[in-house]
């Protein structure tokens, strides 16, 4: 017994000093841990700098290690990076571009950056060769590409860089075929006039804390994720490393005019490229007013020159002035070559030879340029965003028009402006292009295949039926990237119908927010249109005029007309209604959302699933937005050519089952073009989705006749 008992007091003891060893250890884990999240590791050049507001809470482990790295530190362990990537380190087999006193050198020989932009995701896949040929035609060595993140990862956590409709990585071959270098603009954030700046708009789903363009959280895991996507595929395409056509990476746009300051942002997105050891140069750009504002080490500052107005001269001797070293080489990433335009919008006209001077007045500086832009485009789609800007103290909406720059020097349908000569001919007198440059190549001309009659049409009540399967119901209206589907993404392009019934009321109140256009439709026949309204406000809306019944259906159709690009108001972007609506003060429950969006597979289909009526009217007072089918009839090869909308009012063009984009009846543009890649010999389908006005034909031109429009 007394063995026993002296056999468990040992082990009790044995026991209770295991207890406190665990103890111990927890409490030196903690305290570990703690010093971690108390002392984040800050690169020096940023120590000082007070973190932004809502921007990221400094945490143990990967995400603060990659957040606040220095861009001037080596690459993180692979440990602490994402498991997926092995970031193997290839061997440089070129010098890639470098600096070098006031130049710029390219495998260790002086190299002037002579570019153009090039938006493929604005031309037709068909035609991408022919106008990078005229680029290199021009006597340009570069061709500057803007990358969209919201193409390439349109559904949340699907991305896709090749075997898509945008194939980025056919482009890149093409420009290596040519010997053309390209620089990639690969924000995330990348204006370019796109929704949104090209962000993806699921990333308004349901992350209500979300900042974008910022070191927020919520914000910055999924450019991580994208981001890590992009770089691995691009790695291929490097020049020091695989001989590829890639010089250069343009990280965000235009950032220190978006007046918040966040250098981590910046520096970890520079951190990305220099985990996966690319060597290739990083470039950041701005106007020369908020220049020094995310400047960062090791990242080239570039010049954003903001209307084809702006001195050249003086703008570069800003930015020497600010960089304080008269050896920085410069380059202007936008070198403006034409004016903006927006739809309702007053703007000049450029004139060619005040161009000339201002080009030519670069080029004797020896500074180095990317003419922007270079090639005009097409918003095809739900493409375009929108400028929120203010103008005599009042905020104006400007929404793009669905031709992308229609004067620039290379046309939308792929012939020559005038700048185009221009640009060609000084380059080569002041002996800056290869001597044996290549002749431009015959343009493929447009061509007039007069007025086509309305064959048939469809109206309302068939696009609710064949959207029905889609539709969603809650008890409050929602808007359109809240909605559930696309994996948790919501809805991001098109329009989005909201429907209720009420009983007989005599006023219709409004407490809320409206994003952007639409109509106000009782027992599917159009009542009212309505508007954008920036803030929250109370509208009325007088039903006593109505022929109501006992149970009447209201629909609230909406569209979104391009979230803003240019503004600082970047996280307020949600499209569709937000608020209460109330009928004779009691409010409207368990609405049906229904989202049209117009997708590529809805679009094909609507020639066989819509039910046709021929129609011999001569014009239409359209009672709700209807449905139009024109047969185009085409002898011979296709020509591209326009469709005249003069005297319909607003809505879109689908050619063969592909979405063109919109019209307005508005100036300067109430033309399409249509690219003769679509187009067939033989009967070709022209739909017309029409919200208010048609008319008994239409016209296809050989002109866009775009005009600069004034008040």
């Amino acid at each position: 017994m007394i063995r026993l008992k002296k056999l468990r007091n040992t082990i009790r003891n044995l026991l209770v000093f295991a207890v406190i060893i665990l103890l111990i250890e927890m409490y030196i884990d903690k305290k570990e841990n703690e010093k971690v999240i108390q002392k984040p590791v800050v690169p020096a050049w940023i120590r000082n700098n007070k973190a932004p507001q809502g921007g990221r809470k400094y945490k143990a482990g990967f995400d603060s290690v990659l957040a606040e790295q220095d861009v001037t530190d080596n690459p993180i362990s692979l440990s602490t990076v994402s498991k997926r990537n092995v970031r193997k380190q290839f061997k440089k087999i070129r010098e890639g571009l470098k600096r070098f006193r006031n130049k710029f050198y390219l495998n260790d020989r002086p190299f002037q950056i002579l570019g153009g932009t090039f938006h493929y995701f604005r031309v037709h896949p068909a035609a991408w060769h022919d106008r990078l040929i005229k680029v290199k035609s021009a006597g340009l060595n570069t061709v500057v590409i803007p990358v969209p993140w919201n193409i390439h990862e349109a559904t949340r956590g699907t991305i896709k860089f090749t075997n898509i409709k945008w194939d980025l990585l056919k482009v890149l071959n093409m420009t290596k075929e040519l010997g053309l270098y390209t620089i990639l603009q690969v924000g995330p954030f990348i204006n370019a006039g796109l929704d949104w700046g090209g962000l993806p708009s699921w990333l308004l789903h349901e992350n209500i804390k979300l900042q974008v363009r910022s070191s927020n959280e919520y914000f910055i895991n999924p450019v991580r994720n994208y981001f890590e996507h992009l770089i691995e595929t691009l790695v291929p395409f490097c020049y020091t490393t695989h001989a590829g056509p890639i010089i250069g990476f343009q990280i965000e746009d235009g950032f220190g005019q978006y007046y918040q300051e966040d250098k981590m942002y910046i520096n970890f997105l520079a951190v990305q490229f220099h985990n996966y050891h690319i060597n290739e140069m990083l470039f950041l750009s701005d106007s020369v007013d908020v220049f020094e504002r995310d400047m960062i080490p090791n990242v080239h500052k570039s010049v954003l020159l903001k209307n084809p107005d702006e001195d050249v001269t003086q703008a570069i001797l800003a930015a020497r002035g600010i960089l304080k070293d008269s050896e920085y080489p410069i380059l202007i990433m936008n070198f403006p070559t034409a004016p903006k335009q927006w739809w309702c919008y007053k703007q000049d006209e450029a004139k060619p030879d005040k161009f000339r001077k201002r080009l030519e007045r670069a080029l004797l500086l020896e500074v180095s340029i990317v003419l922007h832009p270079f090639i005009g485009g097409t918003n095809f789609g739900f493409m375009g965003g929108t400028l929120n800007s203010t103008s005599e103290g009042k905020r104006v909406l400007k929404h793009e028009l669905t031709s992308y720059f229609p004067d620039a020097p290379i046309l939308e349908g792929g012939v020559y402006d005038e700048k185009y000569f221009i640009i060609r001919s000084l380059l080569k007198e002041m002996k800056l292009t290869a001597p044996n440059l290549p002749p431009p190549p015959l343009p493929n001309p447009p061509r007039k295949y007069g007025d086509v009659k309305i064959n048939d049409f469809a109206g309302y009540d068939q696009l609710l039926d064949i959207t029905d399967s889609q539709s969603m119901q809650y008890r409050d209206v929602r808007p359109m990237e809240t909605l559930d589907m696309h994996n948790g993404g919501g809805q991001s392009f098109g329009y989005v119908i909201y429907r209720t019934e009420f009983i007989r009321g005599q006023e219709m109140w409004f407490i809320g927010a409206v994003h952007d256009y639409g109509l106000i439709l009782i027992n599917n026949q159009t009542f009212t249109k309505i508007q954008s309204n920036v803030t929250y406000k109370e509208e009325h809306i007088d039903f006593s005029k109505v022929k109501l019944i006992k149970e009447n259906n209201l629909d609230i159709f909406l569209e979104n007309a391009g979230r803003v690009y240019g503004d600082t108001r970047l996280n307020d972007q949600r499209k569709g209604l937000r608020g209460r609506i109330l009928i004779n003060f009691v409010q409207l429950l368990n609405f049906k959302h229904v989202p049209i969006e117009f997708s590529d597979k809805f679009c094909k289909s609507l020639n066989t699933t819509l039910q046709w009526e021929t129609t011999n009217k001569t014009s239409f007072e359209l009672k709700s937005p209807t449905f139009f089918r024109v047969f185009l009839e085409i002898s011979g090869t296709p020509h591209y050519t326009f469709i005249d909308l003069t005297k319909w009012g607003k809505g879109l063009v689908i050619v063969n089952g592909y979405l063109i984009g919109r019209y307005w009846n508005k100036e300067p543009q109430r033309k399409l073009y249509i690219p003769s890649e679509l187009l067939k010999t033989g009967s070709n389908v022209i739909i017309i989705f029409e919200l208010s006005k048609a008319y008994e034909t239409v016209i296809f031109s050989e002109k866009l006749d775009t005009k600069f429009y004034r008040f």
